[in-house]
């Protein structure tokens, strides 16, 4: 089972996360800013996602929790400090790990 949509997903979530946060530059106008509770309650539904996803692929509950926790560092604040010293690159790094990630996913087999 291939997991690589979790990828932008996840990016995404930090991207929002990072929306969400008053020192933030690429959201202009305060109005739209995300609110932080909503982002991570995104974060916490998409975690719990990929524990169930995890053990649907028969992984044991500790192995899936690690496996998740370990995507989690990586994941979430990753655009969050790429976002914090290039705040432009928003929308083109999310393309990027969207190809890339769709990249790994026929390479790896459907």
């Amino acid at each position: 089972m291939s997991f690589f949509f979790l990828i932008p997903a996840y990016w995404l979530a930090g991207i929002w996360l990072y929306g969400a946060s008053p020192r933030q530059q690429f959201i202009k106008n305060p109005r739209f800013y995300p609110p932080r509770w909503l982002a991570l309650c995104a974060i916490a539904l998409l975690s719990l996602l990929t524990v169930v996803l995890f053990i649907y692929a028969q992984y044991t509950l500790p192995l899936a929790l690690v496996f998740t926790l370990l995507v989690w560092m990586f994941f979430i604040p990753a655009p969050v400090f790429m976002l914090n010293h290039k705040p432009d690159w928003a929308l083109a790094s999310l393309f990027a790990i969207g190809l890339i990630s769709a990249l790994f996913y026929f390479i790896g087999g459907l």
